[in-house]
């Protein structure tokens, strides 16, 4: 029995984990959510980011705010986490911060998806051209057709949003990147900040379109609620970072080359499978 109780409160532990970012999204007063989106754009951001919508559409939100530095990610999750920002029934900002970050490819059309996209001083956007999943170019044929499929998407996107459609199809194109300054120049994101007061401060009074119709933002002096990634999307999405992906892949393929050149030591061929 008591070994029970011991498993059911070990899953009752679990379960809250996976729920507690849920649960701090129950906030009263003015307020922002701010999700913070990193690294590679992956199935997990995707759920990320639509679960940080769907709570900032229910508790009441004055916007939901996406601190982003990617290198880029998968088409797929980028469609799904762009659609879910298009069609959001709450104002969705998307900032590029800190400095030295970079919203590069996948990232280039998630900040111009948002109603508002900003950029800190020294960060990156753009050279969103298609490559394949280790890189490199993908072959004639195939390319051009995932080229052109991406151009309307991002044209579509950046015409959505009042942004320039020739400079965004340009960065899927012929990798054009810009700066923050040089992205605010060519209209391509709304203005700089230089941190999330600043940001604040500077989309305060301004009015955008969401799905539930036109919205003017009140954001000086609102709450601040971060709602981080709970424990299954950052342990997944940690492990299929390409980094560790490949030191994982090493260390595997060491102990199990160890198992072979000594039988029966079973240790090494369990870590070697794991890895």
């Amino acid at each position: 029995n008591m070994s029970k109780l011991v498993k059911l409160f070990a899953i009752l532990a679990i379960l809250f984990a996976l729920d507690l970012p849920v649960i701090a999204q129950a906030q009263q007063g003015a307020h922002v959510d701010v999700l913070t989106v990193t690294g590679d754009i992956d199935n997990w951001t995707d759920g990320y980011v639509n679960r940080g919508i769907g709570a900032g559409e229910q508790d009441g939100a004055e916007a939901v705010i996406i601190v982003l530095d990617t290198p880029g990610g998968a088409l797929g999750a980028m469609q799904d986490i762009t659609n879910r920002m298009i069609n959001a029934r709450v104002p969705v900002v998307v900032f590029v911060y800190p400095q030295g970050a970079w919203a590069g490819s996948a990232g280039t059309f998630i900040t111009l998806a948002g109603n508002i996209a900003a950029m800190a001083p020294g960060t990156t956007i753009g050279a969103a051209h298609p490559v394949d999943q280790s890189g490199q170019n993908i072959s004639s044929d195939e390319r051009d057709k995932i080229t052109n499929f991406s151009v309307g998407i991002i044209k579509n996107i950046a015409q959505a949003r009042g942004r320039n459609a020739e400079w965004a199809a340009n960065a899927v194109q012929n990798s054009v990147a810009a700066t923050a300054q040089e992205a605010v120049d060519q209209h391509v994101v709304d203005f700089i900040a230089n941190d999330m007061n600043d940001l604040l401060n500077k989309m305060d009074g301004r009015t955008v379109k969401t799905a539930a119709g036109e919205v003017t933002l009140h954001t000086q002096r609102v709450g601040v609620v971060n709602l981080d990634m709970n424990f299954a999307e950052l342990f997944l999405h940690t492990l299929v970072d390409p980094n560790l992906a490949l030191i994982l892949l090493n260390i595997g393929l060491l102990a199990i080359a160890v198992e072979l050149f000594n039988p029966g030591a079973t240790i090494p061929a369990i870590v070697g499978s794991i890895c």
